[in-house]
C-alpha cells in the first residue's frame, strides 16, 4: 500500500510520513482504520486535524488517533 484516499483524494503514505503525521513502519492495517476515522469523523490530517500516534505498553505497540 502505497497511498490512501483522504478527503476525497489520493495521498502518498511516504508523505504522511514525512510530514509526522502517521509514524514510520505503522502497519497497513492501522492506516486504513486511520483513513477510515479520517473519513468518518471529517477530519484532515493534511490540515493538521488529526495525527496517529503510537504508544508503548507492556502487551506491545498500539496506536492512537
Amino acid at each position: 500500500m502505497k497511498e490512501i484516499i483522504l478527503s476525497g483524494q489520493s495521498v502518498q503514505i511516504d508523505m504522511l510520513v514525512k510530514a509526522g503525521i502517521i509514524p514510520h513502519g505503522t502497519p497497513p492495517e492501522q492506516i486504513v482504520m486511520f483513513a477510515h476515522t479520517c473519513k468518518v469523523m471529517n477530519l484532515d490530517p493534511i490540515k493538521k486535524e488529526v495525527y496517529l500516534i503510537p504508544r508503548n505498553t507492556k502487551n506491545g505497540k498500539i496506536y492512537s488517533v
